[in-house]
């Protein structure tokens, strides 16, 4: 029986070197997409190498942004106190997105609170394919460790603004190109 085109389907892994993604990173108010809120979301689009478009916004959550958080990222509740609730700023993240694949950084992290978010708000999952740079790493270099962190290290890229969306985004996009060029160099074809 073919399923209808109707019935909403989540994104699939796609493990390649694609020529157009979007770089996609969440900051959140902790780990968990049920209890946890996104509190800021970073995009930007490539395609062959360029930047075509970027979408950045803090998002006011409902429950109060720990110390720790703010520490970590810098976000403190003052900066989104009046910044779009996640209901505001779904859709311009949706209509950004325009279907084309996502790259992030441990996908799993940040497509679990997208999948969550979209649930509650459009009642489907989040339908965009995906890349993930540490799946890529572990493939490609499976006795190192695979954090953003570890990869900007090997890579030797700068970490400026590390825990912001939009610097994560930037150091996850070179890291990917980077693994692009390791493979190309090496011969490895992942398909």
């Amino acid at each position: 029986m073919e399923k209808s085109s109707s019935i909403p389907r989540t994104g699939k892994y796609i493990e390649d070197f694609l020529e157009e993604y979007v770089v996609l990173d969440l900051e959140t108010t902790g780990l968990s997409p049920v209890t946890h809120e996104i509190i800021e979301i970073g995009a930007i689009a490539f395609q062959n190498g360029i930047k075509t478009g970027e979408f950045s916004t803090l998002v006011r959550p409902k429950m109060r942004i720990s110390g720790f958080i703010t520490n970590l990222t810098g976000i403190s509740n003052d900066m989104v106190k009046y910044a779009p609730t996640i209901e505001e700023a779904l859709p311009g993240l949706h209509g950004f997105l325009d279907g084309r694949p996502v790259l992030a950084h441990n996908a799993s992290f940040d497509l679990g609170f997208l999948n969550a978010a979209y649930e509650r708000h459009f009642s489907t999952p989040f339908p965009n394919d995906y890349l993930d740079t540490m799946r890529i790493s572990r493939k490609l270099y499976q006795n190192a460790r695979h954090r953003l962190q570890d990869l900007t290290e090997r890579f030797g890229i700068e970490r400026d603004g590390a825990h912001r969306s939009m610097a994560d985004c930037i150091m996850t996009q070179k890291a990917y190109e980077c693994m692009r060029e390791h493979c190309r160099r090496e011969g490895i074809k992942f398909r």
